[in-house]
């Protein structure tokens, strides 16, 4: 036998015998158990009154085992009862003790939450992030983050109460708090222009050129120049309204003739063809381009409506301003205005006003013009801070960084998005990483990819918006990533179409 084997054979026969033992051990137990008590238990099943009763093998002897377990009171099954867990009012019923019955009368008073004494839980009514503290519940604790944001006022989900900003005479309803009613009666009395006192504005009653000026309106001042070559002034060129840069109410010197036989379009940008001889558009015999000029009402800026050059009055945000007039195509505009189609085929117009410099300012507004940021002072737009002197782009008033934003994101394999950016999109759709913005001002967007304030939790009273892309001209590859997983969706609810990328399958 090898060296191996013997130390197996060794091993098993210790085995053999420590079981002998343990066999030997259990058969003295169960023929007789501690003190050799032939007539004890060996199970549970041997006591009379079980299952009542347990068998203790240490002792086989049968013994009470209380049953309280899933009762809310009465008896233990040994002589002793349990303590009655019903709420106050109510006791734990016979035979099986699980059921709670009688006049249980809830108790919330003085307590923001918490338990009412009842099996249930008084609401908790302290503000949003706050949460009702034990043992008391009278006392709320935790960060609660005031929320004013699109309301006129009403409650800010503190406890306070936000600013009413509506007009004088006028509150801010109940239940959303963002709309305003009573009476509020205009006063434009003396005044040349500004506001109303009513969320509206009172006609510019200054000269072309000119603006009304705060903090009373009561006085015009500007240049009749409104960024006219040098000596050439903003004149009303068919005395109906319709502003011009001319010399002495002549046209300019070499301007052009003739346009009327291109289809009355100009070569020179934020130009109108005039018709100077003949009835337009069809018996014109002669015709002049003179330039578009004159300030945009209140709190309005002169952009390029077309990417070509041409000027026109719009909202701090882009927008064409409320009110303005529709269906020019085939009724033509008033005063200082030219008709912009809308669609390729003209189906819808509007009238928007010509400009060559912005209109006066109110409040605190700060917007872009490329990098540099200009702010409302003294109701005049001021020149300030130039991101790119800190490597930041200005996007709707403020410098921020230039973040890559557009990544898919959300789905199997797909990255997690960037610090500071979030993972939005509806659910079974493609989400993408963008920016947070501001709901009021749109702020916080970027400039590369091209983004702008678009998307929010909640678009009747946000409480949290996002950045999306802008595909200008309806082109895709202006989308993040060249285009490459994106569409370009049209929007035409602000009065003019406007292309944002979304992710392909919306």
């Amino acid at each position: 036998m090898g060296k191996e084997e013997k130390a197996m054979k060794k091993f098993l026969t210790g085995v053999a015998a420590m079981t002998l033992t343990l066999l030997l051990s259990a058969w003295a137990t169960g023929c007789g158990g501690s003190g050799g008590n032939n007539g004890g238990c060996k199970n549970d099943k041997d006591c009379p009154n079980y299952p009542t009763q347990f068998c203790d093998l240490t002792t086989n002897t049968c013994k009470c085992k209380p049953q309280c377990t899933g009762k809310c009171g009465g008896p233990d099954g040994c002589g002793n009862t349990c303590a009655n867990t019903c709420p106050a009012g109510q006791t734990c019923q016979a035979p099986d003790y699980t059921t709670c019955s009688g006049t249980c009368t809830p108790n919330c008073t003085g307590k923001c939450g918490g338990p009412d004494g009842c099996n249930g839980n008084c609401p908790n009514t302290c503000p949003a992030g706050q949460t009702c503290q034990a043992p008391d519940y009278t006392t709320c604790s935790g960060t609660c983050t005031p929320n004013c944001t699109g309301k006129c006022g009403g409650p800010d989900g503190c406890g306070n109460t936000c600013a009413n900003t509506c007009p004088a005479g006028q509150t801010c309803q109940a239940p959303d708090y963002v709309t305003c009613s009573g009476t509020c009666t205009p006063n434009c009395t003396g005044k040349c222009g500004g506001p109303d006192g009513c969320n509206g504005n009172c006609p510019n009653t200054c000269p072309a050129g000119q603006t009304c000026q705060a903090p009373n309106y009561t006085t015009c001042s500007g240049t009749t120049s409104a960024l006219c070559p040098t000596g050439q002034d903003c004149t009303d060129v068919t005395g109906s309204g319709y502003l011009g840069c001319t010399t002495g109410g002549q046209p300019p010197a070499g301007a052009q003739t003739n346009c009327h036989t291109a289809q009355y379009d100009c070569t020179a940008a934020n130009s109108t063809c005039f018709c100077t001889q003949g009835t337009p558009p069809n018996a014109c015999t002669q015709s002049v381009c003179i330039a578009n000029c004159g300030a945009c009402p209140t709190d309005q800026l002169c952009k390029d409506l077309n990417g070509a050059g041409d000027l026109g009055c719009l909202t701090l945000d882009g927008q064409i301003p409320t009110g303005a007039p529709t269906n020019c195509n085939s009724t033509g505009c008033q005063g200082n205005a030219s008709c912009w189609c809308l669609d390729a085929n003209c189906t819808q117009s509007v009238c928007i006003n010509n400009c060559s410099v912005d209109g006066p300012c109110s409040g605190n507004a700060s917007r872009c013009d490329g990098t540099v940021i200009y702010t409302c002072t003294g109701g005049q737009w001021v020149k300030g801070t130039d991101c790119a002197a800190s490597g930041k782009v200005c996007s709707n008033g403020v410098c921020t960084d230039t973040v890559a934003a557009g990544a898919f994101c959300g789905g199997t394999g797909q990255p997690a998005c960037p610090a500071g950016q979030d993972c939005v999109g509806s659910p079974g759709k493609q989400a993408f990483c963008t920016l947070q913005c501001n709901c009021t001002s749109g702020s916080g967007c970027n400039t590369t990819p091209a983004s702008d304030c678009l998307f929010a939790d909640n678009p009747s009273a946000p409480t949290k918006c996002w950045c999306g892309f802008l595909c200008p001209n309806n082109d895709v590859t202006k989308c993040p990533n060249n285009g490459t997983g994106w569409q370009c969706k049209s929007d035409t609810s602000g009065g003019t179409t406007i292309y944002y990328c979304l992710p392909q399958g919306y």
